[in-house]
Order: structure tokens, then sequence, then C-alpha cells
């Protein structure tokens, strides 16, 4: 789901969860994954998302505030992202297990 929700919050209009949640509700239902899971994959998707896609606003504005580019911002990001990511979905996954 977080897969899902990075790949739909690359698109330059969005309205985030009142576009997707009527979309990723029922597919959580379908593949046996409760609600309140899907939400939190929803908020992991989107939120490390906002850190790095260059649609956003208020991260483009401080990146021009302090005078770094955003190629620098992707290669200083990028590591820690990744490893905040593998972090979530682990903790994602034993959510699912421990029936969360």
């Amino acid at each position: 789901m977080a897969w899902l929700t990075c790949s739909l919050h690359e698109t330059p209009v969005t309205a985030g969860g009142l576009v997707t949640m009527p979309i990723l509700i029922p597919l959580a239902d379908l593949i046996g994954m409760s609600r309140q899971l899907m939400i939190t994959s929803f908020q992991v998707g989107d939120g490390l998302t906002n850190l790095i896609v260059p649609t956003s606003g208020g991260t483009l504005a401080m990146l021009a505030l302090g005078k770094v580019s955003y190629a620098q911002w992707l290669r200083v990001i990028m590591p820690l992202l990744l490893l905040i990511y593998a972090m979530c979905w682990l903790a994602l996954i034993a959510g699912h297990y421990f029936r969360y």
C-alpha cells in the first residue's frame, strides 16, 4: 500500500486521502489488511514522499531559502529515506502479522 500511495502521490495534482481512500479502503478489505494498517501505510507513503517529490512547494521553498539545489538534497536525503522506508515497511509487515 505504501508503494501505491507513493506512485499516486507523484502526480502533480492530488487531493491526497480524499481521492485515494475510496480506492484503498476496499482494496485493503479485499487483501485481508485491516483498515487502520492501510491508513498507516498511506501515511507512511504520503509523508515520506513529501520529502522528495519536486512538486512539494514547502520542500522546494526551504531548499531555496537554504540555497541547496534539489540534486544536492536528493543525494543527501536518499540513503536516509531508504533506511526510513525499510524500517517503516518492517513495522507495517509486523503490524499485519500481529493483526494491528
